[in-house]
């Protein structure tokens, strides 16, 4: 789950990730659950999954303010990767200031 939100965190992340790693969404989309081994899954494999899954830009920017409050209160609820979580929330804080816009 940790992946995911770091995926999903930041506004246009998704849209990026595809990019540079030269990914194409398919156009159907299908909801089948992940068939590899969770304990070796990567960003790039997760990037592969949504984008064969047909996980859209814009449903990925949809999910941002969903992410951003699964941070917020992971943080607490969380205590065992709370350094972890609250490093990624800061780094989004910091991209969201830098864009301009403001804070959920």
């Amino acid at each position: 789950m940790f992946l995911a939100a770091q995926l999903f965190a930041s506004p246009s992340a998704y849209w990026h990730a595809l990019q540079q790693l030269h990914l194409t969404i398919v156009r159907s989309q299908s909801w089948n659950p992940y068939a590899g081994l969770i304990e070796n899954l990567t960003i790039n494999n997760l990037m592969h999954f949504f984008a064969e899954q047909g996980v859209t830009k814009e449903e990925a920017d949809d999910v941002f303010e969903y992410v951003y409050q699964w941070l917020t209160t992971a943080t607490t609820e969380r205590a065992s990767q709370s350094t972890e979580i609250q490093s990624l929330l800061d780094e989004v804080n910091l991209t969201i200031r830098k864009a301009g816009n403001r804070l959920p």
